[in-house]
This record gives structure tokens, C-alpha cells and sequence, in this order.
């Protein structure tokens, strides 16, 4: 197994994105696995645990056996990538759409892309289908969030606790989610949606 670590790839505003590449020895070319998040590609080194057996990446190892390449990038303004981190706003979901054109580029590259992962790795997924790149053929959306703005305000309205770290976390990024709500609530307006009930069985 290839592994390349803290490839930058430039995106179109000047900042530099890493990726840490893995891929089968050989040639290729490779259909390609992408991965996303604020988590830390190093952090694949980790032993993993009964409770997060292969971590939210998947079983790496397993992915290249099978003649995948795997492309896990560490979300602009996070591990070793460029730039301000704000939780998947628009110029990350741009992000997506510029790497995985610069996948499709690689010579070891087959071309065809397919998003990849749980958590956050399944939020970025919906956001790589949304930019629609023509080389994205499929994603493997597991396990995140489908509604963040309405997990949010039932969380609120639960009294569900929030941890810490999470806050923390979200802290820095305050200043967008005026505007950021703005934008979901005139999505809203425009595309009027109703609760159904579910069908009895």
C-alpha cells in the first residue's frame, strides 16, 4: 500500500487543502473513496477500539485490499489544511467539489469518485452530492445528520445536554450562523415543506 501524506491541494481561493492519500501499489488507475472532515487524517494512526472499530473512516486497510483508493482530507482551517475552519459552510462545501476534481485528474485516478464515511465524513457526503461534480458517482452516506438546523433547536427544546468540547468547538464560528439561518430560513420559503404522518403498518 501507497500512503502519501500532506498533499496540498490548492483550491480556487487560494487556500490549500491536505489530503493524505492511500492507494494499492501499482499503477492503476484506482476508483477513489473521499473522506472529510475537522478530525485529523493523522489521527488514522490511532489504534482502533470496541467501540469505534474501524473509527469513522472505515477499515482503510480493507478499502485498498479491495483496489480502492482513499483519498481523507482534513476540512479547510483544521489539521494540516489552510484556511478558517466554519462548520461546513459554503466555501467548505465548495472544497468538495475542487478536491474531488483534482482526484479525478491523478494519473493513478480511475476518474470515478465516491464519498465515504459516518458522522461528519456522511454530513460532508451530502454536501459533495449538492456540488454535484461529474465525477462523483456515488456516496455511502452513514450515520450524520440529515437536518442540522432542527436538530439543533430540538436539542434546545429537550434540554438535551450538549458537550463541552462540541460548544467550544462551535464557538469561533458564532458570527456566521446569523446569516447561515437566513439562508435555511428563505430555503424554506421557497421550498415549502410539510410534516406527514407515517403511513400505520
Amino acid at each position: 500500500m501507497i500512503d502519501e501524506k500532506d498533499i496540498m491541494v490548492p483550491m480556487s481561493d487560494g487556500v490549500r487543502v491536505a489530503l493524505r492519500v492511500y492507494r494499492p501499489s501499482g499503477p492503476g488507475p484506482f476508483p477513489t473513496l473521499y473522506a472529510s472532515s475537522p478530525y485529523r487524517y493523522d489521527n488514522n494512526e490511532l489504534p482502533a477500539t470496541p467501540l469505534f472499530l474501524w473509527r469513522e473512516t472505515g477499515p482503510i486497510e480493507w478499502y485498498i485490499s479491495q483496489g480502492y483508493a482513499y483519498a481523507h482530507a482534513d476540512a479547510r482551517g483544521t489539521g494540516k489544511s489552510e484556511g478558517e475552519y466554519a462548520m461546513v459552510d459554503r466555501r467548505e462545501q465548495r472544497d468538495h467539489y475542487e478536491v474531488i476534481d483534482w482526484i479525478a485528474r491523478q494519473s493513478w485516478s480511475s476518474g470515478k469518485v465516491g464519498g465515504i464515511g459516518q458522522s461528519y465524513y456522511c454530513i460532508s457526503q451530502w454536501f459533495m452530492a449538492i456540488q454535484a461534480h461529474p465525477a462523483l458517482a456515488c456516496i455511502a452516506a452513514y450515520d450524520g445528520g440529515v437536518d442540522l438546523y432542527h436538530c439543533k433547536r430540538a436539542a434546545r427544546r429537550h434540554r438535551v445536554a450538549i458537550p463541552r468540547s462540541l460548544v467550544q468547538q462551535q464557538r469561533p464560528h458564532r458570527q456566521s450562523f446569523p446569516r447561515q439561518r437566513r439562508d435555511a430560513e428563505s430555503a424554506a420559503a421557497r421550498h415549502r415543506l410539510r410534516d406527514h404522518a407515517a403511513p400505520a403498518l
